[in-house]
């Protein structure tokens, strides 16, 4: 699993682009995201991919909306042991 910070350049655009991920989700049944707040960041996103290939895909699907480019997603790795 590949997570990801998704958060807003400008706070103006935070109900856009929660609304695409609300949208994202009903296309994408493996994308899973919830609410987060950062005090550096403000208000964003925490959202798991299946792999680096999955957050590319799924930011391709998300280009036809012209405000994708306002958000900065940051990849983060865990590996967990079975």
């Amino acid at each position: 699993m590949v997570y990801s910070g998704i958060y807003p350049i400008n706070t103006a655009d935070y109900e856009h682009l929660k609304a695409n991920l609300a949208k994202l989700q009903l296309n994408d049944a493996a994308f899973v995201y919830q609410q987060e707040t950062s005090v550096a960041l403000g208000s964003g996103f925490a959202a798991a991919f299946l792999g680096l290939l999955h957050l590319r895909s799924s930011k391709n699907a998300c280009v036809g909306s012209s405000r994708w480019t306002s958000s900065r997603p940051i990849p983060a790795w865990s590996i967990r042991s079975p």
